[in-house]
Formats: structure tokens, sequence, C-alpha cells
């Protein structure tokens, strides 16, 4: 059921808005076999929902259309984490699945110092047919984490931005 809220958009008080809340409608009892098959479906359309997600946000930060309002670091994800607790077990499980799900899929990402960058290494390395030079693996690894690390200190003043104001 869609129900309009008023005043809920900071920037015109008086302005309708709809969006989507977690909410606990009622709990069905399941059986473990269904219990087991409903939690694989749900974790699958959370991975697949994900990965859309991603690759959605990652076409518009080379398209320079992204909206880094919804990227949330460290802090901003102990607040989500807390939100989550505060409205009960369940929430929190799922809160925690789907953070693993998407630091699994991030890691997966070809960027060097990654899992992914490895991968993409040794799939250079099959095509090729001989390995990488370490020092040319080392210094685009290196340039990886420096990429890395600028990336989570500009999400985590961003984080500290949306506190502060």
């Amino acid at each position: 059921m869609a129900t309009p809220k008023e005043g809920i958009v900071a920037t015109d008080p008086f302005r309708f808005a709809l969006g989507v809340e977690v909410a606990t409608v009622g709990v069905v009892p399941l059986s473990l076999g269904e219990a087991i098959t409903e939690g694989a479906s749900l974790t699958w359309g959370a991975i697949q929902l994900t990965a859309i997600g991603l690759l959605h946000f990652f076409y518009s930060v080379f398209t320079l259309s992204a909206n880094f309002s919804q990227v949330a670091g460290p802090i901003g994800i102990a607040g989500v984490v807390g939100s989550a607790s505060a409205q009960g077990f369940g929430n929190l499980l799922s809160i925690m699945a789907i953070i693993s799900i998407n630091l699994a899929l991030i890691n997966l990402i070809p960027i060097p110092a990654l899992d992914g960058g490895r991968l993409l290494f040794v799939g250079i390395e099959s095509v090729i047919r001989r390995p990488i030079k370490p020092s040319i693996a080392h210094a685009i690894n290196a340039i990886g984490f420096v990429f890395l690390i600028l990336l989570m200190l500009v999400v985590t003043a961003h984080d500290i931005f949306k506190i502060v104001g």
C-alpha cells in the first residue's frame, strides 16, 4: 500500500514523496526445507539487484552522471546498521546479509589490489600465455591501492559532512 507523506522533503515541506520502507508485515512459518529454499531465493534476488545497482552506479560514474548522495562509507554504514538493529534482530540480519553481498561483489570488480584485479591478471596471463612482469604487476596494484585509499577517504569525508551538515 502506498501512503504519501506530507512534509518529508527538506527543500519543499508541502511536497509529497513516495519511498520504500522496510517493515515486517508478518512472519510466515515455514518448514526447514521451505525456509532454506526461500532463503536461497531471497539471497539470489539480493545478489542480482546488488549487481545491477553496482553496474548502473559505475556506468553513471564513467558517464559523469553519478549521484553520490546514496553512497556510504564506514560511518554511514554504522548508522544504517544502528537503525536496522533498533528495528529488530531480523532487520539487522538482513542488513548484514546485504552488506556481505555488496562487499563480495565489490571485491570482484577488476580493480587492481582487489580479488577482481587479480582475476583480471590471471585472465590476461592466460591469454598472453606468460606471466605479467612482477614490476608491472606491483606498479598496477600500487595505483589500484592508492585509488582505493583515496576513494575511502572521499566516502568517509562525505559521511562526516552528511552528519555535520
